[in-house]
């Protein structure tokens, strides 16, 4: 019985660890939070910039690759144009969401990003002559 309550007990901590761990911003001042919301969106910014220059150059490959390994690497160009475009709306969603929303369309926007990537990989090994 002692031993049922103390596990009952260790998961509850746990529990209560998790919590912790996914919900630190509590005890930040809301101009801390703020500022770091701010970061975030600037970085994100910049990550759009970026994979929008990555894409331009794949689509400079495109054009000097043969028919079919252009219709391969245009498709996979549509993935990542599709997924880029995902994460500018949620950038935007992000910008006019609450202090307290904002944690959650963060962790999306991190998903986002991570489907750009994968698409982009996806991309870059669908054409040897795509330089990686």
């Amino acid at each position: 019985m002692k031993r049922a309550i103390l596990i009952g007990f260790l998961g509850m901590s746990n529990v209560a660890m998790a919590a912790e761990k996914i919900t630190p911003k509590a005890a930040e001042t809301p101009k801390e939070a703020t500022q770091e919301k701010e970061n975030y969106l600037n970085k994100a910014d910049r990550q759009v910039q970026d994979w929008t220059s990555k894409i331009r150059s794949l689509e400079e490959q495109s054009q000097a690759s043969g028919t079919k390994a252009r219709q391969e690497l245009d498709k996979h160009i549509q993935a990542v144009k599709t997924s880029l475009e995902a994460a500018r709306k949620k950038i935007d969603e992000l910008r006019g969401s609450s202090q307290n929303a904002w944690d959650s369309l963060r962790q999306g926007l991190d998903r986002t990003f991570d489907d750009v990537k994968r698409h982009y990989q996806k991309a870059v090994s669908s054409v040897p002559a795509v330089k990686k």
